[in-house]
């Protein structure tokens, strides 16, 4: 069986799919060099592409998290503004 370089492209992305069909290519006995080169360039560009996303993420969670500090003093602060008018409100 004769493998072709372009048949990578009929992979599917599935996780478990992806992992299927790169052992079966690398079983394959006639299996060269440049196949095995491209499916590492294959996935180490897959594999950066992911990194690239989780740092995104990572980022706009981090953003968030500031972002919910940032109301939690103010509402801290809120709360005392209003405790301190009822408790003046009391004494008067």
């Amino acid at each position: 069986m004769l493998i072709n370089c372009n048949q990578i492209t009929d992979a599917t992305n599935t996780p478990s799919k992806l992992l299927e069909y790169i052992s079966e290519l690398i079983a394959a006995p006639t299996l060269n060099d440049g196949l095995l080169e491209y499916l590492l360039n294959h996935l180490e560009n897959n594999l950066l592409s992911h990194l690239e996303y989780l740092a995104i993420y990572i980022d706009e969670l981090q953003e968030d998290l500031k972002n919910r500090k940032k109301e939690k003093v103010l509402y801290m602060q809120l709360y005392g503004k209003v405790k301190k008018v009822f408790n003046n409100a009391k004494c008067a």
